[in-house]
């Protein structure tokens, strides 16, 4: 058996692994929440086919390629079980890479797969403390989560053997998972050789990150995945129930007290996806927006808007352009979107957002540039950060800029930034009619005017530098200068994919209208 490493040597009598790559779910359709990441196998493998496999096909597949084993198939009590032995099924008879719908690919496997018959990963050494595995004594625990083989490699005759054996065994993880990967692995003997994948290229990050949503902190998820190929998000759709994730968890994030624009205290909160509360039952928050003919960028921003998990919510846009934005906000006929259209008569951006302000129906406000895209709990955990510290206006001391153009991406310097804004109506007082800096006074107003807050989490916010913004670009490359961490290249994609995963930057750019 072949331990860790990233490629094997060259062998003239290996048989290549098929670059098929194969998926499951309960039916044909895919759910919102895995569709990234089945995306993510064919943008890092183009040239791949790809097939995702439903119960029904996994079945049939079953009694036609394995009929002795079919009873026992039909017989578990647990799902899973089924898709488990379906997947070993499929790597026995067809080969390719079997990928979990929760597993994320982050660059291409092939100079993994070159040279090698059967690649296994390994799960992280910390599930070597679970209970479970200590009691099995298990030293190096095989993840059946994702699997490369090529068709008719030896090991799957030593799999179906041990899943005859187990096949009353009353914990999945015995019957067909992980537990009887081992046993099996332990039994193989001579033939070509299983290749164990170290964790740190598979999977980089254990089941209690994921869990714990520390790593919904871009830093910490950069850092986690360095160097890593793929990576498992753990979802443990077979024994958790479905749920819509607003409740999902985002990691602790640190807050900033101050009253009256001096310092108080500093306190870590949860945060949560999204309120358990319906619409009805919440304070409503206006989003504010502006905008005038770029009605592309607009667009996006209105996605973003209605990926929002904070229910009780409008926005309001003010638009002094042409009609373009007019015709795709009537086209989506959402009702939590109020669209003004006025005639451009040289009104300045500061009397335009006073305009969007009188027409705010929320208790609350936030700022909602045209040009700029928010994770969908922006609201939500904005809201949360108030409700915890009994302030009325919430900042971002910092938040993530993104320069497309350049395939730039970083994380700001501290400072109140003012697009970031979600206060109580009563805290925001009128814009200066200019048509630049307008909105920096009535910021520092509302920081310095009563409780604020300054939450910690910069991925709620992704400002967009392009070529129509209202500074030139010596003020962004300033702003890039005094920006840390800052990722280009390689590290660039990497976290825009990650940024992706929450807000679907190809998709909102492809249903934008043209301008």
């Amino acid at each position: 058996m072949e331990a860790l490493a990233t490629r094997a040597p060259v062998s003239s009598g290996v048989v290549a692994i098929p670059h098929t790559i194969h998926q499951t779910w309960k039916t044909a359709e895919l759910p919102d929440r895995f569709m990234a990441f089945a995306r993510s196998w064919r943008v890092h493998h183009p040239r791949w086919s790809w097939r995702l496999w439903s119960d029904a096909d996994l079945r049939a597949f079953v009694a036609t390629h394995e009929p002795a084993f079919l009873a026992t198939y039909d017989a578990y009590v647990h799902p899973i079980c089924r898709v488990d032995a379906a997947r070993y099924a499929l790597m026995r008879h067809v080969g390719g890479v079997y990928a979990d719908l929760d597993f994320e690919c982050l660059a291409p496997l092939d100079a993994l797969l070159a040279n090698r018959e059967l690649v296994i990963g390994v799960e992280p050494a910390s599930h070597l403390a679970l209970d479970a595995v200590r009691e099995r004594g298990i030293a190096r625990l095989p993840s059946p989560a994702l699997l490369a083989s090529r068709p008719g490699h030896p090991f799957w005759e030593c799999v179906f053997e041990c899943l005859r054996e187990s096949a009353h065994a009353t914990d999945p993880l015995d019957a067909t998972g992980p537990f009887l990967l081992a046993r099996a692995l332990a039994r193989y003997r001579g033939g070509p050789r299983v290749a164990l994948v170290d964790a740190r290229l598979l999977h980089p990050v254990d089941k209690f990150a994921s869990a714990d949503g520390s790593l919904f902190d871009l830093e910490r998820w950069m850092a986690a995945t360095d160097g890593a190929l793929a990576v498992h998000h753990w979802a443990g759709t077979w024994f958790e129930a479905e749920s819509d994730g607003n409740a999902a968890a985002l990691g602790s994030a640190p807050c900033e007290v101050f009253d009256h624009g001096t310092f108080v205290h500093e306190h870590a909160i949860e945060l949560v996806a999204g309120p358990h509360a319906e619409a009805g039952e919440l304070p409503l928050v206006s989003a504010l927006m502006v905008t005038r003919d770029r009605p592309a960028l607009a667009a996006r921003a209105i996605a973003a808007f209605r990926a929002q998990t904070w229910p009780a919510r409008e926005l309001v846009i003010v638009d002094d352009g042409n009609d373009a934005l007019a015709r795709h906000v009537a086209a989506l006929g959402d009702p939590r979107i109020r669209h003004l259209h006025l005639r451009d008569d040289g009104t300045t951006l500061g009397e335009l957002r006073n305009r969007a302000l009188d027409e705010a129906r929320g208790q609350f406000v936030c700022q909602w540039d045209d040009d700029d895209l928010c994770d969908p709990a922006r609201i939500s955990a904005q809201m949360q950060a108030l409700a915890m510290t009994g302030a009325e206006a919430c900042f971002l001391p910092r938040w993530l800029i993104w320069w497309p153009a350049l395939q730039r991406l970083a994380l700001s310097n501290t400072r109140l930034w003012e697009g970031s804004m979600l206060a109580r109506r009563e805290r925001v007082v009128r814009y200066a009619a200019l048509r630049r800096g307008e909105d920096t006074p009535v910021a520092q107003h509302a920081f310095a005017s009563g409780r604020s807050v300054m939450l910690h989490a910069p991925r709620l916010y992704l400002y967009t530098v392009h070529d129509a913004n209202t500074c030139d670009v010596p003020h962004f490359e300033r702003m890039w200068e005094a920006a840390t961490p800052r990722w280009q290249g390689r590290d660039y994609a990497r976290a825009m994919q990650a940024l992706g995963n929450r807000l679907p930057l190809a998709m909102l750019a492809a249903a934008a209208p043209a301008g």
